[in-house]
This record gives structure tokens, C-alpha cells and sequence, in this order.
């Protein structure tokens, strides 16, 4: 059975996706704050501002990561038009590591065009 990943957010900063992984969303909650909402401190490197949890499931990724669960944790304000069932792209800089997303219109749009910055 694959293993359930998680995925970090960080903006993209003039950066384009290195992978692209297309994902089917099966749920989007609000993510745990953690003791006293420590982990939403902008002083903590890892903080996002009103972070939410997107989980689903990989239709096209690379050869190690189809078939995967994953779940990124992400500003809300960056799920533009997103919920549970639709299909995403996730533009990755590694393997754990998502800069940028879009809701697609089929699992087999033509990505081939598609770069952080033209969103």
C-alpha cells in the first residue's frame, strides 16, 4: 500500500514547478494549530497564515508517487474555487514541496503551458 505524504507549502518567488502532480481533492479541513496555535505563529518558519489541509489522492504524478495519498497544508486564500472532488495541479520544486495550484477542468488537460506566474 503507498504511503500517505505530506506536502509543504512555501510561494512561489519567481520559481516555476520542477513536477507537476495532478490530484483529485477528497477533503479540504482547517488544519491544527497545534498547543496555543504555535505551528500559525508567522515566526515560525513553517507558519502559514489560516492554514487549511488539502488531502486527496495522485492520478498523474512521477513513477514513485501515483496512486499516492498526500496532503498539503496551504493558506485558505490560495483555494480559489476549490473543493472536495475537484481535480488539481500542484506545481511541486521537490518532491515534497508545492508552490503553486490550479483547478483543472479534466485529469488530462494539457499542463504542458501552465507556470506558477501565469495563474
Amino acid at each position: 500500500m503507498a504511503k500517505d505524504v505530506n506536502l509543504k507549502w512555501e510561494w512561489p518567488a519567481d520559481r516555476e514547478p520542477a513536477l507537476k502532480y495532478v490530484v483529485k481533492v477528497s477533503s479540504i479541513t482547517k488544519a491544527d494549530g497545534g498547543w496555543f496555535g504555535l505551528k500559525r505563529s508567522p515566526s515560525i518558519v513553517e507558519g502559514v497564515p489560516k492554514p487549511v489541509n488539502l488531502s486527496g489522492h495522485i492520478i498523474h504524478g512521477d513513477q514513485m508517487t501515483s496512486g499516492q495519498s498526500v496532503t498539503l497544508t496551504l493558506p485558505e486564500l490560495e483555494l480559489v474555487n476549490i473543493s472536495q472532488g475537484d481535480i488539481v495541479a500542484l506545481g511541486m520544486v521537490k518532491k515534497d514541496t508545492c508552490i503553486c495550484l490550479k483547478k483543472m477542468s479534466a485529469p488530462d488537460e494539457d499542463l504542458s503551458d501552465w507556470h506558477c506566474s501565469s495563474d
